[in-house]
């Protein structure tokens, strides 16, 4: 590449801007290698950019269905909401929100784990995703940001155990 000048300028803030001198070609490639030197899972091929494994498994983790979740995580939720609250911020609230009648709560609270059932019952619908499930316990009049904390916990773990 003799006789042709390529320059990087880099800007006090630690991006890096490509001169006018470069060819496309090796403003792509520089981009490119760049992208790796700062750790960037981003690479500019013309293509939309590529996400990173992370926010990838977040989003999955966000769409899996809620009776899809690991038992421990499950298992700590239905035993939060499985206790009587005064303010009904239980699984009766869940219940009503998620489109069950009075009566149909009522009858499930008499089961051995009622929270369980309606999460089951819900899950029929297709839309009990964890995404959704935390947007119905963030609703105001429910507001359960310990279960949420329990759920964003889980989908935040990455790849680790949970």
């Amino acid at each position: 590449m003799q006789g042709i000048e390529t320059e990087i300028d880099a800007s006090c803030d630690g991006e890096q801007y490509l001169s006018p001198k470069s060819t496309p070609h090796e403003q792509k490639q520089k981009a490119n290698i760049g992208s790796r030197q700062t750790g960037s899972d981003e690479v500019d091929n013309g293509s939309p950019s590529l996400q990173s494994p992370s926010k990838i498994q977040r989003e999955t983790r966000l769409s899996t269905a809620v009776t899809e979740l690991p038992y421990r995580v499950y298992s700590k939720i239905c035993l939060k909401l499985n206790i009587h609250s005064v303010f009904y911020s239980d699984f009766r609230m869940l219940g009503e929100k998620v489109g069950l009648s009075r009566d149909e709560v009522e009858f499930l609270g008499q089961q051995g784990n009622p929270t369980d059932h309606i999460l089951k019952n819900w899950s029929t619908s297709g839309q009990a995703t964890v995404k959704k499930f935390m947007d119905v316990l963030a609703e105001e009049g429910f507001e359960r940001n310990d279960i949420i904390k329990i759920l964003e916990d889980w989908v935040n773990a990455g790849g680790k155990p949970f």
